[in-house]
């Protein structure tokens, strides 16, 4: 038994829900932009040093990169002046083949490149054409021909041994 009649309990009218219920989304969408804030500028800063260490990873591939290039180039020019300066020690045979008479035969020939010498022991028809051979050694400014030894040989034929300094330009490229 009640004394006062209490009134019954109303459910609350719809424009009252929908007040609570537009205040409470706002409510969560405040609390999310700052949620989602904070997250922009952690996720910027992430960004921002993982930047930085593949900027550091990609300066120092770059370096190494370039630290074997250098290396690449540097044995390059060290062939370069290798290449320059090799002799071709081949080259002296037929350039004296050109400065040889049909009538002059070459036995023996022994080279020494180091000094650019060459002794060259051969024979001769005769005398006449060992001294067409000498003259046209020594009108080539490449070569100083000396005779070092001359004796008369069977037959009538000349043995000498010439003695025979060439200019090194003759054997380089």
């Amino acid at each position: 038994m009640e004394i006062i009649p209490k009134p019954k309990r109303k459910l609350p009218s719809l424009e009252t829900f929908l007040l609570y219920f537009s205040i409470l989304i706002f409510i969560c969408t405040v609390f999310a932009s700052f949620y989602l804030f904070y997250q922009e500028k952690t996720k910027k800063k992430e960004i921002s040093q993982i930047e930085e260490k593949i900027s550091v990873l990609e300066a120092s591939e770059i370096k190494n990169a370039e630290n074997e290039v250098l290396k690449y180039q540097e044995k390059i020019s060290h062939f370069s002046d290798l290449i320059k300066e090799h002799l071709f020690y081949s080259k002296i045979f037929p350039y004296l083949e050109q400065k040889t008479l049909k009538k002059i035969y070459f036995s023996r020939m022994d080279l020494d490149f180091e000094n650019s010498t060459i002794l060259l022991s051969g024979q001769s028809s005769n005398f006449s054409v060992l001294a067409q051979q000498l003259e046209i050694l020594k009108e080539d400014p490449s070569l100083k021909a000396q005779l070092k030894e001359i004796n008369l040989g069977k037959e009538g034929k000349v043995n000498f041994v010439l003695g025979i300094s060439f200019n090194p330009q003759l054997i380089k490229r």
